[in-house]
């Protein structure tokens, strides 16, 4: 007779093989200590720069996305944004002072990895990074990140483009206290 716990390994075993293995998540950050987000502020976004693959380099477009997800949350959330083209040695305080805005807004793609195809046992991995800081003092508010690792093996190529609404509700809701309710589907 075979054990419950040699079934359970079993079942895994050929979960990981087929690249059924479900998404994984992972969320952390929020609101620095002693520091509160004002509710109705104006908050400037930066431009994020594109996220990096480890073998094909820059992924042209993932930073717009991201920047422009980001404004796009935001203001269905009621909070008026500034988006602002700013080039190197431009400090994002100034800039936000002179736009009205009581926060400014820096992001990154740490992790951009275009894997998951039919034949592949790696998974499609983005990642976004986000810290807000207070105009007036230049202190950081709040800092939040979120992790999506798809399954490991898909039917037909898809790209990591796909988590870039997952990745900016959930790194916002960290830190705005939102409940996040976008899931990407493998």
């Amino acid at each position: 007779m075979v054990s419950c716990a040699a079934r359970l390994m079993a079942i895994t075993a050929f979960l990981m093989s087929t690249g059924c293995l479900p998404a994984q998540r992972l969320t952390t950050g929020g609101v620095v200590p002693g520091k509160q987000i004002l509710q109705g502020s104006r908050i400037l976004i930066l431009p994020i720069a594109d996220g990096v693959e480890r073998e094909d380099g820059p992924a042209a477009g993932s930073g717009a996305a991201m920047t422009a997800g980001i404004r796009d949350a935001l203001i269905a959330h009621g909070v008026s944004v500034v988006t602002l083209d700013i080039s190197q040695g431009t400090d994002p305080a100034e800039r936000a002072v002179s736009s009205d805005c009581s926060y400014y807004l820096r992001g990154t793609i740490p992790e951009w990895e275009d894997n998951a195809t039919e034949w592949s046992s790696k998974p499609d991995v983005a990642a976004l990074s986000l810290e807000l800081f207070e105009t007036d003092t230049r202190e950081l508010a709040g800092s939040a990140t979120h992790r999506v690792a798809s399954s490991t093996a898909q039917g037909f190529s898809r790209r990591p483009d796909r988590f870039v609404p997952e990745l900016v509700d959930h790194t916002l809701g960290k830190l705005f206290g939102w409940t996040p309710s976008v899931v990407t589907e493998k």
